[in-house]
């Protein structure tokens, strides 16, 4: 597993099909959401599930036979080994339907309990954050773009993993006035991309952790 996680060819491959699911979401964006909410109240559109059908095959053909964890789909395996993928299709499905910019896809192989390999794609601003085979990086890509494509790559600089253990980023904006700063994350973690939002602060509420697309990150 070690090897294949900077695996150039894998890396490029999950990049493409981060890319191809931003351009799913755009262009449903474009024409008809039909949002409607699932059992838990939350909204989830036609986007969503382009999204999601996208990367569930992308992922079949690039890494057969490793289980996904997704959001509308749940579990598309047994979670038999140590190895799993986790997505979200769009991440930000609220800020879609409001017409803002602040959703994102996330895609990372999880092994032994940690987040080893993380994406996150911003459609609207044509970026793609991604562990890279020396670290984090951004690239600046066309939705539906290959990777080879990008006009810009950008080296992101990380710390070491904190020691108090991974809780979930979110934006200054999605904190309720008076209701604390929560906990500053000195930077990004290692290996894994900052989201559109940047790492700006984390919180838990009720011991479970909570985020927000303008700062989203692969589900740790």
């Amino acid at each position: 597993m070690g090897d294949t996680l900077r695996d150039e060819a894998l890396i490029d491959a999950l990049t493409g099909i981060v890319s191809r699911a931003a351009a799913a979401i755009l262009k449903a964006r474009a024409g008809t959401l039909a949002t409607r909410h699932k059992a838990d109240r939350t909204p989830v559109t036609a986007a969503d599930e382009a999204s999601e059908a996208l990367i569930l095959e992308g992922l079949a053909q690039v890494l057969p036979g490793v289980p996904v964890v997704s959001e509308e789909a749940g579990a598309t395996a047994e979670l038999a080994g140590d190895a799993y993928l986790l997505v979200d299709p769009l991440d930000g499905t609220r800020e879609l339907v409001a017409g803002r910019d602040e959703f994102c896809v996330n895609i990372a192989l999880v092994s032994a309990g940690r987040a080893r390999l993380g994406l996150i794609g911003s459609p609207a601003l044509g970026l793609i954050w991604r562990t890279g085979t020396q670290g984090a990086e951004r690239l600046t890509l066309a939705p539906g773009a290959e990777p080879k494509s990008a006009t810009e790559r950008s080296t992101i600089r990380t710390r070491p993993w904190p020691q108090i253990g991974a809780i979930a980023a979110i934006s200054p904006q999605a904190v309720p006035p008076g209701r604390g700063p929560g906990r500053r994350l000195p930077a990004p973690l290692p290996g894994l991309p900052v989201g559109p939002g940047g790492w700006r602060r984390a919180r838990e509420r009720g011991g479970r952790p909570c985020h927000d697309a303008r700062g989203c990150a692969p589900h740790l």
